[in-house]
């Protein structure tokens, strides 16, 4: 079986061919992986996938940042006194922790 080199359909020109859809000639070898090198394969990503793996990570530390920016900055105090128990929380006047157990 002859030696196919290892190169999408989707780089080469989409003119001079007697298939134009799949870009082949009659009688040209199939690659022993067509359904990934053909037309009608997987996509070629138009970034590189490092350089597409930093935008995200850029992109997912501005809304995490935005989200402590909104949390912790622009959030303001509750303007109430949380209520507050005498005794340790009433613990006693309950019955004690024991006693709240199922």
């Amino acid at each position: 079986y002859p030696k196919v080199p290892n190169v999408s359909r989707q780089y080469l020109s989409p003119y001079g061919w007697q298939d134009p859809l799949l870009r082949r000639n009659i009688g040209d070898p199939v690659h022993e992986y067509d359904e990934l090198y053909s037309m009608w394969g997987p996509d070629i990503p138009p970034i590189a996938p490092h350089i597409a793996l930093r935008r995200f990570t850029f992109v997912a530390m501005g809304f995490v940042g935005f989200g402590f920016l909104v949390k912790y900055v622009l959030t303001p105090e509750s303007p109430v006194v949380h209520r507050q128990y005498p005794f340790s929380g009433l613990v006693t006047e309950l019955g004690g922790l024991d006693a709240n157990k199922v």
